[in-house]
């Protein structure tokens, strides 16, 4: 968690790294107008709420990633369906000759 005067003075800026099974996926920023704003409290939650946040990130990921393959195994599957009824096809009709 690091404290840093934002791109503006006059801002305040707290920042947690979003990681999760060792890779950074992301920020967690937090500002305010104010000095002083953030107290240990508030870094401390933030910190807390930044690990089930870069979990919740992941998940969407690998769920995305799995839909994918879902799709693609699906054609995949169609595909040979269709392939097969084409032989099928070819071979009935040798078989009529």
């Amino acid at each position: 968690m690091g404290r840093f005067q934002g791109v503006f003075p006059s801002t305040l800026v707290a920042v947690c790294s979003l990681v999760a099974s060792q890779q950074v996926l992301g920020l967690l920023s937090l500002g305010d107008t104010h000095a002083q704003a953030f107290t240990q409290e508030h870094l401390r939650l933030a910190k807390s709420l930044a690990i089930p946040a870069a979990v919740a990130i992941q998940n969407a990921r690998l769920y995305e990633q799995a839909e994918i393959f879902r799709a693609e195994l699906e054609q995949r599957l169609a595909d040979l369906d269709q392939a097969q009824k084409e032989l099928r096809e070819v071979q009935q009709g040798r078989e009529l000759t």
